[in-house]
């Protein structure tokens, strides 16, 4: 991408490379297993044994945490 000269006088190439970070969309919060966890036992108390974290707050795993709702964590929470 780009051509500098080293030490020797050598014409070198540098590459950039695209470092990307996992995380989840707007609009929502990453939570770990045990945020979960908490999620679905605050849910089941306020909504009764039918709530479900994956499908009432939307949580998908992304490869490193759980992404859901910020605005139902929020409404659970507060």
């Amino acid at each position: 991408m780009f051509n500098e000269v080293d030490l020797t006088g050598q014409a070198t190439k540098l590459q950039v490379n695209r470092v990307s970070m996992t995380g989840c969309t707007d609009g929502e919060l990453m939570l770990t297993a045990r945020g979960v966890e908490a999620l679905k036992q605050r849910g089941r108390e306020i909504y009764g044994p039918d709530f479900s974290p994956y499908h009432d707050a939307g949580i998908s795993y992304n490869g490193v945490g759980y992404c859901a709702d910020a605005g139902v964590v929020r409404a659970l929470f507060e």
